[in-house]
């Protein structure tokens, strides 16, 4: 059964909850990959939305924000899309980040919600989400999970 489409997802965009690893080496996979999947439903504490902030580096693009208040330091969403060594990284992507490994995740083609995270800089905000690999449930640090945890301060 496929999964649902997040409200706002665009239909040129493969919605995956999971990473494709066929990009890098078996040797690589099994270390890194994680053995279980991720759970396949869209996020409940984000929202896909059009930027309407003509100030705002992207405007008109889509944006992913807070569905409610997210405490500080909450685990959101990890990081979904293609897994490559970061020498086959694309020129012109951008929805590429530096992974472990030497690898980076490319959610250009695939990816969920996590691809419409927007940077800071240039908004006049601040920083208000923290990339970070993590411990997975198999126990290895950094085994294939790159999630977007919530700063120090709550977010609405």
């Amino acid at each position: 059964m496929a999964a649902k489409l997040p409200k706002g997802w665009p239909p040129e965009v493969e919605f995956k909850s999971d990473c494709d690893w066929t990009g890098v080496s078996e040797e690589l996979r099994t270390k890194l990959r994680p053995k279980q999947n991720n759970i396949k439903r869209p996020c409940r504490s984000v929202r896909i939305r059009i930027i309407e902030d003509k100030s705002h580096p992207a405007y008109g693009q889509r944006g992913l924000f807070a569905s409610g208040t997210i405490k500080p330091r909450t685990h959101i969403i990890d990081y979904v899309g293609k897994i490559l060594p970061e020498s086959k990284e694309s020129t012109i992507s951008d929805y590429i980040i530096a992974f472990t490994e030497n690898l980076s995740i490319d959610a250009a083609d695939h990816g969920n919600e996590s691809r419409f995270i927007n940077d800071f800089r240039g908004t006049g905000g601040k920083q208000n989400v923290k990339f970070d690999t993590y411990e997975s449930h198999e126990g290895v640090y950094g085994c294939g999970r790159f999630a977007i945890y919530r700063c120090h301060e709550k977010v609405e």
